[in-house]
C-alpha cells in the first residue's frame, strides 16, 4: 500500500470501463469515508487477480468462492470483511444460459455444442457449471467446443451474437448486464442452475491490516452500514449489481463449500 493509497482490485464480471462507471460513486464514498485516496484496478482476467493476491498487490479485493479458496491454499494472506446480498439472499446460483429459440433444454442436449465460460477459476463461469456437465455425462472434449472469454458480460454475448449455443454465468445475469447489453433478457434463458453458492468475498490483505491496525473493523463497518445514508444507497444502485447491502462474513462460510467447488 502506497502511502494515503488503497489499491481496490475486482473480478473483471464487465467489460472495464462499465465496471468504472459502475464503482466510481463507492469509490468516491469509501474515500471520503477512509480519508484515503482509492485506486481501482481492474485485472484483464481472473487469473490475474489471483497472481495479484499472491503477490499481495490488492489491499482491498473482491474474489469469488473458488477463486477465494485457490488463493488461500497458495498462501495468499487476506482477511475476508464482508459478503454482499441480493435480493435477501446471502447465496447465489450458477446457471447455464442459451437462446430463447434453441432447441436446447437440457444439459445433455450440449453435447457437440459451443460453450462459453468465463475463466478456470470462475466458481459460477466454469467450477461448478463444468462439475454440472460432468454429472450429466459430459466431459468438456464433448461439446463442440469451449472457450474462456475473461468476464460474466462477454461469456451472455458469445450466445448473443452467435459465437457461442450455450453460456456460463450466474443467475440473475440476464438482468445485472442488461443495460450494457438490452436484448439479454429478450434473447437468452435459462436451462439449469446450480445449488446455493455463497456470495463473493470483499477482503482485505493482511499486509494493510498490519500497516493499518484499525482498517479491518473500519472498512467491515463502512460496508455493513452503506446502505443506512443516501450517498451509501447511491452507490449501491449506482453498481447495478443487485447488492441492497453488506453482511458480516468469516473463512468458515467458504471452507464449507470447499467440496462443492472442488475441481472435477
Amino acid at each position: 500500500m502506497a502511502a494515503g493509497t488503497l489499491n481496490f482490485a475486482s473480478v473483471p464480471s464487465a467489460n472495464l470501463s462499465d465496471l468504472r462507471e459502475r464503482l466510481a460513486p463507492f469509490l468516491a464514498h469509501l474515500s471520503s469515508e477512509l480519508g484515503l485516496r482509492v485506486r481501482m484496478r481492474v485485472p484483464s482476467s481472473y487469473g490475474e487477480v489471483l497472481d495479484g493476491m499472491l503477490l499481495d498487490e490488492w489491499d482491498l479485493v473482491i474474489a469469488g468462492p473458488r477463486l477465494w479458496i485457490n488463493a488461500k491454499d497458495r498462501g495468499a494472506r487476506y482477511l475476508p470483511l464482508v459478503r454482499p446480498i441480493r435480493r435477501e439472499r446471502n447465496e447465489y446460483l450458477a446457471a447455464i444460459y442459451v437462446r430463447k429459440d434453441s432447441n436446447i433444454q437440457r444439459l445433455d442436449q450440449l453435447r457437440r455444442r459451443r460453450v462459453a465460460f468465463v475463466s478456470t477459476v470462475s466458481t459460477a463461469g466454469f467450477i461448478v457449471p463444468r462439475a454440472a456437465l460432468s454429472r450429466a455425462g459430459l466431459a468438456l472434449q464433448a461439446l463442440g467446443g469451449h472457450h474462456f472469454v475473461g468476464s460474466h458480460q462477454a461469456c451472455l454475448a458469445q450466445v448473443l451474437n452467435g459465437r457461442a449455443e450455450a453460456a456460463c454465468s450466474f443467475a440473475g445475469a440476464l438482468e445485472s448486464f442488461s443495460r450494457e447489453l438490452p436484448a439479454l433478457p429478450d434473447e437468452l434463458r435459462s436451462i439449469w442452475t446450480s445449488d446455493p453458492i455463497p456470495n463473493e468475498v470483499w477482503a482485505l490483505s493482511q499486509s494493510h491490516a498490519d500497516a493499518e491496525p484499525s482498517h479491518p473493523e473500519r472498512l467491515r463497518n463502512i460496508l455493513v452500514a452503506l446502505h443506512e445514508s443516501p450517498q451509501g444507497r447511491q452507490a449501491l444502485e449506482a453498481m447495478h449489481d443487485r447488492i441492497q447491502r453488506f453482511e458480516a462474513v468469516d473463512e468458515a462460510v467458504y471452507e464449507a463449500v470447499r467440496p462443492m467447488l472442488r475441481r472435477t
